[in-house]
């Protein structure tokens, strides 16, 4: 019984098909609210801290935000990631301290 995940055609070192040398990043650049096309005001922060204390989740803010500032995120969990982090630093709050995180 052949040994499972090399076949017998595959050079060693290689896996999945993939070179042994390729470099994967190991963390993509954090993207923020700008990088989505929107300024974070103290207006809108404060419209996003409401929206975290109310128990939104990421996705929430950010779905909220395409219907209010017309972003076309589609809800996407990183803007609102970048939304309520940009939104603590407008408002001179810790991003990782309640209601942020």
């Amino acid at each position: 019984m052949p040994k499972r995940g090399r076949s017998a055609a595959s050079p060693p070192g290689r896996r999945c098909g993939r070179s042994p040398t390729a470099l994967r990043p190991v963390f993509a650049p954090v993207p923020t609210a700008a990088d989505w096309g929107v300024e974070v005001t103290e207006d809108v922060a404060g419209m996003v801290r409401q929206w975290r204390i109310e128990g939104y989740a990421y996705s929430d803010p950010a779905g909220v935000a395409d219907q209010i500032l017309g972003v076309a995120s589609g809800g996407d969990r990183r803007f609102g990631m970048a939304l309520c982090r940009d939104s603590a630093a407008v408002l001179g709050e810790d991003a990782d301290g309640h209601p942020w995180c």
